[in-house]
């Protein structure tokens, strides 16, 4: 057997057996593939997060809380966010954010959107929890200030309103509640809150909300992070002065600055690493496979090698086939995997990432990860096919010994 037959002789053995070398090469392709298209997706998930999370890095949310000892005043109103407004140094302050929100049901003529959400705030909620217009605009100043009957709505009030239509929607009147609200706005499509309505805060709290001054929460974004610290020492003494706290056991209300944003990077961060993992451990099980084909093979041509090997086959000839003939199955399983993963993630990112998040966090094909995959894929062959190879050479030639026993 020369060195230059090996390739033929191994797609021989592979043609000859097609049902194994299938099932080899499958396990190789869905490693490949499942490594390409989970860090892919990751990617995406982290890039989308990930732009959540830049803003939100910015931001000290301020809610009610419930404080180890009764403070003389409860909840958050207008007092504090005048407060705020008023006093916060402005070289450190973005935007200050009030929100108020409740559960309503929404209406035009027969159709009805029972779980949708009511917000009411001001033109900063779109820049505090990464929101888009994609038709029509924001209220104005003077809608704010005049509470005016205004709402822009998400998507899934679209769907259920106007049969997904933005361009029906756009300058209709709705229900919201018991009153009339003019749709001047459609925001872009979200991963989460789409069944919601945005009006100007004033105005939700004189048609929706029962007309009180109380506030859900109030948000001051930063101008960048460094501000965060100077910025947080300020809410805690104009807070503690408005709310008459004089213990920290008394404190009503909670600041939460980037403490939960770090752990949230750290977590996605771990999660990104364990699916890369999982990728790698189904490769991992592929290798095996192609492991337990080339022993297989070993085996079943193990007086077929034993003869090359006597009729003057140098070993390292058939270490090099057996090796060659691992690294075939790996490289073509390898192939496979590499277009279907690829399909795979133009599938998610045309069909499925739209539909889902309206095209936020747009997947991404991991050209890294592709080359990664694939030469794992390789290397893990070359690996895999070590130990049969070396089994194969070491196979002495006894049926040209029994031979030369037989001749006088």
């Amino acid at each position: 057997m020369q060195s230059k037959n090996a390739l033929r002789m191994t797609l021989h053995r592979m043609r000859a057996n097609r049902l194994r070398t299938g099932l080899t090469t499958l396990t190789i392709m869905i490693g490949v593939a499942a490594m390409i298209v989970l860090i892919g997706l990751s990617n995406g998930v982290l890039s989308m997060v990930g732009t959540t999370l830049n803003n939100t890095n910015n931001t000290i949310a301020i809610t009610p809380s419930t404080p180890d000892i009764l403070a003389p005043k409860q909840g958050l109103d207008d007092g504090d966010l005048a407060a705020l407004q008023r006093e916060l140094d402005p070289t450190l302050v973005d935007r200050v954010v009030p929100v108020v929100e409740g559960a309503a049901v929404m209406r035009f003529g027969a159709n009805e959107f029972r779980t949708a959400k009511a917000t009411g705030s001001n033109e900063g909620l779109l820049k505090l929890r990464t929101r888009q217009i994609a038709a029509g605009s924001m209220f104005t100043e003077d809608q704010y200030r005049s509470k005016a009957k205004v709402a822009l709505i998400g998507s899934s009030v679209v769907k259920w309103l106007f049969a997904g239509n933005s361009e029906a929607a756009l300058g209709q009147n709705i229900y919201i509640g018991r009153h009339q609200f003019k749709v001047i706005g459609i925001l872009a499509k979200s991963a989460v809150g789409n069944g919601v309505a945005l009006v100007p805060m004033p105005t939700a709290r004189a048609y929706l909300f029962g007309g009180t001054d109380s506030l859900n929460s109030i948000s001051v974004i930063a101008k960048d992070l460094d501000s965060l610290t100077p910025l947080s020492d300020q809410i805690s003494k104009i807070m503690d002065r408005e709310h008459n706290i004089g213990s920290s056991a008394q404190r009503n209300y909670s600041a939460d600055t980037t403490n939960t944003v770090a752990s949230s990077s750290q977590s996605l961060t771990m999660l990104n690493w364990f699916i890369i993992a999982v990728a790698a451990c189904m490769l991992l099980v592929g290798a095996l496979g192609i492991a337990n084909t080339i022993l297989l093979t070993v085996s079943e041509h193990t007086e077929e090698i034993r003869q090359h090997i006597a009729d003057g086959t140098p070993r390292s000839t058939i270490f090099r086939h057996v090796l060659a003939e691992s690294t075939i199955l790996a490289a073509f399983g390898g192939i496979l995997g590499v277009g279907l993963g690829i399909g795979a993630l133009v599938l998610v990112e045309t069909q499925v990432m739209p539909e889902l998040t309206g095209g936020a966090g747009a997947v991404e094909i991991p050209i890294q990860a592709v080359l990664i995959a694939f030469g794992a894929s390789l290397l893990l062959g070359l690996l895999a096919g070590l130990y049969p190879a070396t089994q194969a050479a070491k196979l002495s030639p006894a049926v040209q010994e029994r031979e030369l026993v037989a001749t006088p």
